[in-house]
């Protein structure tokens, strides 16, 4: 596979984490982000740093342990 293929293959697997991650945060608001964890099913690892990175960019806000939209 060339390197742009997979440049974007990569790109897109971080956009459907990011999706995924605020699709049960809108679910579920409130929801932990062990709990997304266990919810999609993935390991904590690759996870914690989308999470990390969303809440960063103010997309969910964290509350406590709680993760919850935020209206831009």
């Amino acid at each position: 596979m060339s390197s742009a293929i997979e440049d974007l293959k990569q790109l897109e697997d971080r956009i459907l984490a990011r999706i995924s991650v605020l699709e049960a945060v809108a679910v579920a608001p409130g929801i932990s982000a062990r709990d997304v964890v266990a919810q999609l099913g993935v390991n904590r690892t690759s996870l914690y740093p989308v999470v990390r990175q969303l809440v960063s960019d103010g997309l969910p806000n964290k509350e406590g342990r709680g993760l919850w939209l935020t209206a831009r």
